[in-house]
């Protein structure tokens, strides 16, 4: 298995990259913004060779049906999701 590394970066701007942070092996790139449908503008740059592996929302919406358990953390999530997105937009 190969042990890549990402490093996530933004454009600032002032048309500069700043870097974000260094993500390894097992990293999880933004499952939060899945659940919420936020989407962030970043860049991911792979330094060195990477296994890249996704699971699409559907998919784990399928997946869920199977795992009551599962199916009712994801909801949990994306209702959190939800608030704080509407507490964002009206604090």
């Amino acid at each position: 298995m190969v042990d890549g590394t990402l490093e996530v970066s933004t454009s600032l701007d002032s048309g500069s990259q700043m870097t974000i942070d260094y993500l390894t092996k097992g990293a999880v790139i933004n499952p939060h913004n899945v659940l919420s449908g936020r989407s962030y503008a970043v860049n991911i740059t792979a330094l060195t060779p990477v296994v890249y592996y996704y699971i699409r929302e559907a998919q784990l919406d399928q997946m869920s049906e199977c795992y009551p358990a599962m199916a009712e953390a994801l909801s949990k999530a994306r209702e959190e999701s939800c608030r704080q997105r509407v507490t964002a937009i009206n604090p």
